[in-house]
């Protein structure tokens, strides 16, 4: 059969499927559509369920872990006892933030179907609001960790410049009453 159908020889060697070659391209074949299934449902979630950019997601997760390993570091060079409750409650944090993105993008999307697009606007501001605060606030902590592990980084000092700047261009622009004296 293969003599008549000689051009289709390279097939053989596509059809052993005891083949090592064969086993290892199944196997980088399965993985690889894993990893891309998996990117794309991490796409979907940052972008139709959090409103916010995949880069974002990863960003906020980045430095929510930073903070929890900057944390444990400093619990540890303090001597405190380490608990599970310490890790579980990162959990959380990361699971409510994620949570209360969600409500507002909901809300968002709401006020666009029904009619009140005068409130997507202010509903937008408010989540890149939430956004930058949930960033400002880890940082802040990331600090705070630093200088418990008795490192000073002269960078984290700007966050509070920063921050009140950032306040004073949301309460001109969106015409919020902010409260002055929230430090962070």
């Amino acid at each position: 059969m293969w003599t008549a159908l000689e051009q289709y020889g390279f097939l053989k060697a596509y059809l052993d499927f005891n083949s090592e070659k064969l086993k290892m391209a199944a196997f980088f074949g399965i993985l690889f559509n894993l990893i891309i299934m998996l990117t794309g449902m991490f796409n979907y979630w940052a972008n139709e369920i959090l409103g916010i950019s995949p880069a974002v997601a990863i960003m906020i997760f980045i430095i929510m872990f930073f903070d929890l390993i900057t944390g444990v570091s400093a619990s540890v060079n303090d001597g405190t006892e380490i608990t599970s409750k310490k890790g579980t409650r990162w959990i959380f944090k990361f699971g409510s933030y994620a949570t209360f993105l969600y409500v507002i993008d909901c809300l968002i999307h709401e006020t666009a179907v029904y009619s009140f697009a005068w409130l997507v606007y202010p509903m937008t501001v408010i989540k890149l609001f939430v956004v930058f605060t949930i960033c400002f606030m880890e940082l802040k902590s990331i600090d705070e960790n630093f200088e418990r592990m008795g490192v000073s980084l002269r960078i984290f000092k700007f966050l509070d410049p920063i921050y009140n700047i950032f306040k004073k261009v949301i309460k001109k622009n969106a015409d919020v009453d902010i409260d002055e004296d929230v430090k962070l």
